[in-house]
């Protein structure tokens, strides 16, 4: 139980290195998830990627140092250097990357977990910058982004916001929500649980709008049992999504909402 809990928390707490790969991207770039996290966004011609550049610390430990930011060619297989990113280990700085749009690539560049600011790259001008201090991205599919000013370190509800990007920089479209957690893109639709005001996440609702952010509408409510237990989004499709119920004590239970019959039905953890 206990090693849910920790699994969950760091998975909220990150969803911006463990979101699923967009269906949707005007700019034909999507994100797949290597084995050591890090992200590697690809169009089908070119791949950016961030490789880690590691030191042994005074105890032995290996400490990211720096970060070197490359541009592969897919058909010739070379890639080119075009950013090395310096590093303070102490603040457990670490850079992600969230986005890449035409030749711009975002990267958040987070100070331990929680809090983190949002630079950009252009291949094109070779600027590097900061654009957005306490800004994380938390999903991305083409222009539009998932945002937040901070992700807390534990399963807390917290402010989310749809970004999109334009030729003056990023415009805010709309608040998702005050208590929200897990937006995710589907398709050309948003998804993201919403949660009380007073902080429980007891009850959960799962909202879904357009990537405009308009026709916003409750589409699923739950309760968890347990009086002491939550819930929590987890996994979505364009027709269907998981959701899990943690009691205080016990197993977790795992549920599929058919979007479609709007039926829901307990599945088994391994088709999480």
């Amino acid at each position: 139980m206990k090693k849910l809990i920790t699994t969950l928390c760091a998975a909220l707490a990150c969803s911006f290195l463990f979101t699923a790969t967009p269906v949707y991207a005007d700019n034909a770039y999507t994100m797949t998830t290597v084995k050591s996290h890090l992200s590697v966004w690809s169009n089908g011609k070119n791949k950016v990627y961030l490789k880690d550049i590691t030191k042994k610390n005074k105890d032995g430990i290996d400490e990211i140092v720096e970060q070197k930011l490359y541009l592969k060619d897919i058909k010739t297989g070379k890639s080119k250097l075009l950013k090395t990113i310096t590093l303070d280990p102490e603040s457990e700085e670490c850079c992600y990357l969230n986005n890449v749009y035409k030749t711009t690539v975002y990267m958040n560049r987070v100070r331990g977990v929680g809090d983190g600011d949002l630079y950009t790259y252009n291949w094109k001008t070779g600027k590097f910058k900061c654009v957005r201090k306490n800004f994380i991205i938390i999903n991305a599919s083409g222009k539009y982004m998932i945002t937040a000013n901070y992700l807390p370190t534990d399963i807390s509800p917290y402010p989310a916001y749809l970004y999109k990007i334009t030729s003056k920089g990023l415009e805010k479209v709309k608040k998702l929500g005050a208590y929200t957690t897990q937006a995710q893109f589907a398709g050309r639709k948003i998804y993201y649980a919403k949660f009380p005001s007073n902080g429980s996440i007891r009850q959960m609702s799962v909202w879904t709008c357009d990537l405009s952010g308009k026709n916003a509408k409750e589409i699923f409510r739950t309760k968890a049992k347990d009086e002491q237990g939550y819930v929590m989004l987890e996994q979505v499709d364009e027709n269907s999504f998981v959701y899990v119920e943690v009691p205080a004590d016990g197993d977790p239970v795992y549920y599929r909402f058919d979007m479609k019959t709007e039926k829901t039905t307990q599945i088994p953890e391994s088709e999480v």
